[in-house]
């Protein structure tokens, strides 16, 4: 009596297989030299001559040794993506992905598509890979990335090879920075001498540690002991916040390439912001994860 296999292991057991099988078949001038090996083999038959026997056995094995390398050539690799991927519009980018060589020969002549576009041709070497695939797009938005395929001929150029990961991840591409809107970045004044944002708050003895920069030479000389200058922060204690309704006499994609350029200004100078849109805020602080998350925002936000 037979028994029955569990439904989701099934399931897993083919999704497993799709993913990790490898295609192998004869291109265009494979076929012709199968074609040309056929004739041989029938002449070395009925004609009984053996260099013809001895030509299609040499082409046989060149299809034999192919298929063997040829599998090698994109076995025992491993794929590892991160969760998103951040692009900026109206450039050229790349995106990169780690792929990772768990058998102990290099990889050759790998050419790389993502949905049916070329994006490179690589060598793997052994262990990790880091990998460069270019992308451009002009307007901000979301790409779809599904498949990864990767394809060889290597090493005859008789035999392709072909190999389909899925990844199903997303290229956030948000706005180009600019200045077109000076009335909206003069609002926020991106100052870059961080000083300008310092008052000065009097003389302390010097301690170890504190910054020669600031020694007040006019007092350390008169009272022969080291003073430096301390300063005071005149940053008004609450953030300010940018609301993306509050300007609704500004071009919508020209406001988006304007915050895009503020914000990235203030993380440059690590400065606290936040971003409001309807019943959505973003806090801007000196993590990078912080900028990040505003810039998909922005790739994406509809008016």
């Amino acid at each position: 009596m037979l028994t029955r296999f569990p439904q989701n292991k099934l399931i897993s057991y083919f999704d497993y297989f799709k993913k990790e099988r490898i295609v192998i078949y004869p291109n265009l001038s494979g076929l012709i030299l199968g074609v040309f090996v056929f004739f041989c083999f029938l002449i070395s038959i009925f004609y009984e001559n053996n260099f013809a026997l001895l030509i299609s056995i040499i082409i046989f094995s060149i299809f034999f040794i192919s298929i063997i390398i040829s599998n090698q050539n994109l076995s025992n690799i491993d794929l590892i993506l991160s969760d998103d991927f951040l692009i900026q519009s109206e450039k050229k980018n790349s995106i990169q992905i780690n792929m990772f060589n768990n058998s102990r020969i290099k990889k050759l002549n790998i050419k790389f598509y993502i949905d049916k576009e070329f994006k490179g041709n690589f060598d793997l070497e052994l262990n990790n890979n880091l990998l460069d695939l270019n992308f451009f797009k002009e307007k901000r938005g979301l790409i779809t990335l599904n498949y990864l395929e990767l394809k060889s001929d290597f090493p005859f150029g008789v035999i392709n090879t072909f190999r389909k990961f899925q990844i199903n991840k997303t290229i956030y591409v948000y706005p180009n920075p600019n200045r077109q809107n000076l009335g909206l970045i003069n609002n926020f004044k991106i100052e870059k001498n961080p000083q300008n944002h310092e008052e000065f708050d009097g003389v302390d003895l010097y301690k170890i540690g504190d910054n020669l920069s600031k020694i007040a030479w006019k007092q350390s000389i008169g009272k022969n002991k080291k003073y430096i200058k301390s300063f005071k922060s005149n940053h008004s204690i609450e953030d300010k916040v940018l609301d993306l309704d509050q300007y609704p006499n500004i071009d919508f994609e020209e406001l988006l390439s304007s915050v895009t350029f503020i914000f990235i200004q203030y993380f440059k100078l690590k400065k606290n912001i936040s971003l409001k849109h309807k019943d959505q805020i973003f806090k801007l602080t000196n993590k990078k994860s912080s900028l990040n998350k505003i810039l998909k925002y922005l790739s994406y936000v509809q008016n």
